[in-house]
């Protein structure tokens, strides 16, 4: 360096202090108002630490630097325990580490933490409040929107608090009941706005507290001309036990073991009945259901009965009273016949008068029949009364005592179709309304009463090469010895050239099942219109309603329903099936006025 000019010395010593500056280990060889950065060994200004209080609530905020020792600033991160702080500010400008920006943001959906009652929970109070809590307080407006929660599929509101997690709903529930909670997804929302994606259903089952009841109205026999073959039945509300439930008759306790439907609901004794005998039957007490709930005293049975005084029975419907007999009747008239109307007659309970009519007495046939000049009311009482003095062909009175008998009639269907066909279920065409068919020389533009008809097509001619059914909704049982009787009115509408074809047997059906097939029809007015028919060449087995009606004609069909009884726990139904081949399609069948009825006695 001797050799440099002096001036040029002294400029590279100048630059070196310079330098020298701008390099430190501490703070002590920096220059006033300047620290050093550790990290790169440099002196650097100190910037604005004023504003390191407000650091919100991010923990102690003791911890952000010890502002004595502020030539650490850099290593911001230590500024509490503050969680998830967000966005700390902007770290590259350490001179500014007081605001820490956004301390807590909430971004964790609500979800269901656990439910009472439990998932499949059995025996569960009547009184019991359901509840349902959540991971943490949810808005309560979005779970009492309506349908967020619902119970068996209709909406509840439950009960909820800001500040809860747990919400609530309170009802009485059903004994012995099953319940479906419903918690809807994507709609419940926590206070920071996170939707519950979440959704939910469950069961729960109330205990069984209901005691069984007898179903009164079912049991049997009941009136005052029961046959002595008839069977002493009783039906519960629900299963019970067998071995609890015992019946007296007359104050005499049955022996005899009941037979059982396997539902464990209905019990039959046959016991040996005497004719002209009243009986009292009574259900004891202490019949217990499977759960053990015993039958209330007010909730048991007793009912009197009356057997026949002769072992004749009546077979009776809007038409006829049809008397059965063991010996050949006197039938000449005389004084002490049968059929005098002084002997046998049917009296209208209603005003005690005798009904008008006719009697057929057939020696040789065993029975005595009365006709009403009008036919028998469908809502009203009568009494059959045979006089004791009344004589057999051998000239032996009836007995002692006059035979009566109550009866009156139990409608299971009446049906005009003015209001429409609520009660059928209706296949293909079969369809209710005002008929309007004119072709092909057949003719129907009216109804029989009214003028609503149910018919195989209204307007149009019946499908070709098919079946189809109009199947009554109205069920019933038939019991032992039952009287039930059907009635329509029919325009048939069907192919009749040489043959008949295509038919529509009435058909009396249980579970899909047909016991039976066609339903004997007599035709009152005696138009050709049941009997036997074909599809295509083949001769059907049954015989059925077929052929052709005059135009704008309805004709009176009848059935007695003869020869089945109900499976327990099953139910008949009525079809109107037509069978159609792939001939010529006519008009079909129309029909109006349908009763189904039983003769009660």
């Amino acid at each position: 360096m001797k050799n440099l000019p002096i001036v040029l010395i002294l400029l590279m010593f100048l630059v070196s202090c310079a330098v020298d500056d701008d390099v430190c280990t501490d703070n002590f060889d920096c220059p006033e108002g300047l620290t050093c950065n550790l990290e790169t060994g440099t002196c650097e200004e100190n910037g604005d630490t004023g504003d390191t209080g407000n650091t919100g609530d991010t923990g102690n905020t003791s911890d952000s630097g010890d502002s004595a020792d502020s030539g650490n600033t850099g290593d911001t991160a230590d500024t509490g325990d503050s969680g998830d702080t967000g966005n700390t500010g902007d770290t590259s400008d350490t001179s500014d580490s007081g605001n820490t920006g956004n301390t807590g943001s909430d971004t964790t959906a609500p979800s269901i933490k656990s439910v009472s009652p439990a998932e499949n929970e059995k025996n569960v109070a009547l009184d019991k409040i359901l509840e349902i809590e959540f991971s943490e307080p949810i808005d309560c407006s979005t779970i009492t929107q309506t349908s967020v929660v619902s119970i068996n599929d209709s909406s509840v509101t439950v009960t909820c608090s800001d500040s809860d997690p747990v919400v609530t709903y309170t009802q009485a529930w059903d004994s012995d009941s099953s319940y479906k909670v419903t918690v809807k997804g994507a709609v419940i929302k926590d206070k920071a706005g996170n939707i519950m994606q979440q959704a939910k259903n469950w069961y729960f089952y109330t205990a069984d507290l209901t005691t069984p009841q007898v179903i009164k109205e079912s049991c049997l026999p009941t009136g005052n001309s029961v046959r002595t073959d008839k069977k002493i039945i009783v039906v519960f509300s629900e299963p019970v036990k067998p071995e609890t439930v015992k019946i007296t008759l007359n104050t005499v306790e049955v022996a005899q073991t009941p037979v059982i439907t396997s539902d464990n609901t209905v019990f039959e004794w046959s016991p040996a009945l005497e004719l002209d005998t009243e009986y009292t039957v009574k259900v004891v007490e202490g019949v217990e259901d499977a759960a053990g709930n015993v039958m209330k005293p007010g909730d048991g049975h007793e009912w009197t009965f009356k057997t026949s005084a002769y072992d004749i029975y009546p077979v009776v419907n809007f038409y006829k009273a049809l008397i059965p007999l063991k010996k050949e009747p006197l039938c000449d008239s005389s004084a002490n016949a049968f059929n005098n109307t002084a002997n046998f007659f049917v009296l209208n309970k209603s005003d005690s008068q005798a009904v008008s009519g006719t009697i057929n007495c057939d020696t040789p046939g065993k029975k005595a029949e009365f006709i009403p000049s009008s036919q028998f009311v469908k809502d009203g009482e009568y009494t059959i009364v045979i006089k004791n003095n009344t004589l057999y062909s051998d000239s032996s009175p009836l007995g002692s005592a006059d035979f009566t008998a109550d009866f009156k009639f139990q409608m299971i269907i009446d049906d005009d179709f003015e209001s429409g066909g609520a009660g059928w279920d209706m296949q293909s065409n079969w369809e209710i309304g005002v008929p309007d068919y004119d072709a092909y020389s057949y003719k129907i533009t009216v109804a029989k009463s009214g003028t609503n008809v149910m018919a195989t097509g209204l307007d149009t001619e019946h499908l070709e090469s098919t079946s189809y059914s109009a199947k009554s909704k109205n069920l019933f049982t038939i019991e032992e010895y039952d009287q039930y009787y059907v009635e329509f009115w029919a325009y048939v509408g069907l192919e009749n050239y040489a043959d008949p074809n295509c038919g529509m047997p009435v058909k009396i059906v249980e579970d899909s099942t047909a016991k039976i097939n066609s339903l004997p029809l007599t035709v009152k007015d005696g138009a050709d219109l049941f009997g036997y028919y074909y599809i295509g060449t083949s001769k059907q087995t049954d015989p059925a309603v077929r052929g052709k009606s005059a135009d704008n004609t309805y004709s009176l069909f009848l059935g007695a329903i003869e020869g089945i009884t109900s499976t327990p726990g099953k139910q008949f139904s009525i079809w109107f099936t037509l069978h159609a081949d792939g001939g010529y399609a006519k008009a079909g069948v129309y029909i109006d006025d349908v009763k189904l009825y039983k003769t009660v006695f």
